[in-house]
């Protein structure tokens, strides 16, 4: 008998595997299943147990995140930019500090033409950084910034789509 979470994570090194072989259509088809396993966050507020159990749950809980980002990735090399808006916003709400969605936010805005979102992203993203956490954005999205302003299209895709083992499971 398999558990959700084995399937879970079965799934998501599938998709992996498909996106290291340029297979993005399946990649997604793969995370979406994997996704569609969830059914809020694991564990949540009513579970107690050991911390080596807690520890478990926010692993999966990582795990989960990654794989969003990582369907979102291939919506955008799939050329869906207006439609993984809704989804990154969605995201950051819940995880703000995620620079790997701010950047692909920032990416969409760009493929889309909307140069201002794009940018105005940007500046978002170090609002919340720095009243947040005292910090500036790291190196890699400070450097799709640059990327955007000098509308080097190459060199902003090539910082925002995720080399394919960068989450190997």
């Amino acid at each position: 008998m398999d558990l959700d979470a084995d399937i879970f994570v079965r799934l998501v090194s599938r998709a992996q595997t498909e996106t290291r072989n340029g297979n993005n259509d399946r990649a997604i088809v793969n995370l979406e299943r994997a996704l569609a396993l969830w059914r809020g966050t694991a564990g949540g507020a009513d579970v107690a147990g050991s911390s080596r159990l807690l520890t478990q749950l926010d692993s999966f809980n990582h795990l989960r995140l990654i794989a969003r980002e990582d369907l979102i990735s291939a919506r955008l090399v799939r050329g869906e930019h207006r439609l993984v808006v809704p989804q990154v916003r969605a995201l950051l709400a819940d995880h703000p500090y995620r620079e790997v969605s701010w950047g692909q936010l920032m990416y969409a805005y760009y493929c889309c033409g909307d140069i201002e979102a794009a940018l105005r992203t940007y500046l978002e993203l170090r609002k919340v950084l720095d009243e947040e956490l005292g910090v500036e954005p790291g190196q890699e999205v400070g450097r799709l910034h640059q990327a955007i302003l000098a509308r080097d299209d190459t060199q902003a895709r090539r910082l925002i789509l995720p080399e394919p083992d960068r989450f190997a499971v």
